[in-house]
């Protein structure tokens, strides 16, 4: 390929759950078992929104000297339907980036696969392993390029959004990276024998965005096992 090709092929949109859950919030019936918890989803979607975007920023400044392709929070479906916060591809390689944003000390931990987050007051909480995440996306992801004759390497990295917070790991299955770290992470990865052609690489943006769906979340009712006697009726300023 001859010159530079910089193509953002997908931008990011705010989370539909934001919306739901804001108004499921405004109108939960006073002091509800379940307003708490409400909250803290909503919180926490909101946190990793703003880790995209973090993310999102280096790409909007930096530019590499190869062809390249950026699409964020691109949903496929190959033997079930997953979700990429964002995909970079160039010839050779296909790059799945997985964007965590949880404040805290960090401590991944391989049997049972988990994420360990610990707040300075001492106060422990437990997540799904984004190395676990992560490798399963990129299993579908191969799974998706195998289903139309597509051969290109998938790698993946855990991108961690705030660089303040200490992260200590069993083993090193996956690269975990700070978001000013990812032009570096990115220019450095060495080339298979193996490339696409130019016509390849074009035609290859066309299927993924042919192949992208947009994730419709279930209704908070659904999500949460709530029922419309949960919330109050009316108009809300």
């Amino acid at each position: 390929m001859n010159g530079v090709v910089e193509i953002l092929m997908k931008s990011r949109k705010p989370p539909l759950m934001v919306d739901s859950l804001s108004a499921a919030i405004r109108r939960i019936v006073p002091n509800h078992e379940k307003e708490r918890f409400l909250q803290s989803r909503l919180a926490a979607i909101q946190a990793g929104y703003a880790g995209e975007l973090v993310e999102d920023r280096i790409f909007e400044n930096y530019e590499f000297s190869f062809p390249y392709m950026i699409f964020h929070d691109l949903a496929l479906y190959s033997s079930s339907q997953f979700q990429i916060d964002t995909l970079f591809i160039t010839s050779s390689h296909a790059v799945v980036l997985e964007v965590k944003n949880i404040a805290g000390a960090l401590t991944l931990r391989n049997n049972p696969p988990q994420l360990i987050r610990t707040l300075e007051n001492g106060q422990t909480a437990s997540f799904e392993s984004p190395v676990s995440q992560l490798q399963w996306k990129i299993e579908l992801l191969q799974d998706w390029f195998a289903h139309k004759d597509i051969h290109l390497t998938v790698i993946g990295a855990v991108v961690l959004a705030l660089a303040k917070h200490p992260v200590s790991a069993e083993s090193a299955e996956v690269t975990f990276l700070y978001p000013t770290r990812i032009p570096s992470y990115l220019r450095r990865l060495s080339s298979p024998p193996s490339e696409l052609r130019p016509q390849q690489f074009s035609l290859l943006s066309e299927q993924l965005l042919q192949g992208h769906r947009d994730f419709i979340p279930k209704s908070i009712c659904e999500s949460y096992t709530l029922t419309s006697s949960d919330f109050r009726s009316g108009f809300f300023l």
